[in-house]
């Protein structure tokens, strides 16, 4: 099964993956995707920067639909919202 990798970033900083299958071995017509965002708590200057995991969105789409239609309905589905940030991007790793 090929699994494609995606980091989403805002304005440069990181903000969560997307992970998309061309199939999957019990739903042989279906690609399978996950999205997982994460958000910042804390900061630099006082050493208490981390990054927490928010809840997973993973979900059957038909095999033809395209990477670009199950990014848009995953991360309209998710936590993170494209307008807060001035530079969105989804690029693949």
């Amino acid at each position: 099964m090929n699994v494609r990798k995606f980091k989403i970033l805002c304005d440069g900083q990181f903000n969560g993956f997307i992970f998309i299958s061309d199939n999957h071995p019990k739903f042989p017509k279906c690609k399978v995707a996950t999205i997982w965002p994460f958000e910042r708590r804390g900061n630099w200057t006082t050493g208490d920067l981390e990054l927490v995991g928010q809840q997973q969105i993973t979900d059957l789409y038909d095999i033809s639909t395209t990477d670009n239609q199950i990014k848009t309905d995953l991360v309209e589905r998710s936590s993170i919202n494209p307008n807060d940030c001035v530079n969105f991007n989804i690029e693949e790793y």
